[in-house]
């Protein structure tokens, strides 16, 4: 093994997580942009065929001073008790159905399933790879 392409393997480790820092937020935003508005109904149904759902009950009502109201819901899942805060400007309701994917620590309404769990720790290592492996075949494309 030459010295120039250890140096490239070492750059490769290096560069790609230094990389992938910076393309991960990116990648994210870009996700959810396009990718979960559109699976958001497939996600509401896999949350159901689980039984990843809960029933919030309204605990305090916050009327907001010329803005929106903020609502403080309370729901319970395998014994454990949680809240979900969010804020309106419409009807309130005193219960409503809570979804989650993974966590119910991040259960959300239908309309925001999806938005609040990410995957991006599993993103930067898979992007930390790829951002590594094309260094390095940069790098050695330019020596070549």
């Amino acid at each position: 093994m030459s010295a120039e392409m250890k140096t490239m393997i070492l750059l490769g480790i290096v560069l790609g997580p230094f990389f992938s820092l910076m393309i991960t937020p990116v990648f994210c935003f870009l996700r959810k942009l396009v990718y979960v508005p559109f699976a958001k109904k497939r996600y509401k149904e896999e949350a159901i065929r689980a039984g990843r759902v809960a029933v919030g009950t309204l605990v305090k009502h916050i009327p907001g001073l010329g803005g929106p109201d903020k609502l403080i819901y309370q729901y319970e899942y395998k014994g454990k008790q949680y809240r979900y805060d969010c804020f309106t400007s419409g009807y309130v309701n005193e219960n409503i159905n809570l979804y989650f994917m993974k966590n119910p620590r991040k259960a959300t309404v239908a309309s925001s399933l999806g938005l609040h769990e990410s995957n991006w720790m599993k993103y930067y290592l898979v992007l930390s790879v790829i951002c590594g492996i094309a260094v390095f075949f940069a790098g050695m494309w330019y020596l070549s």
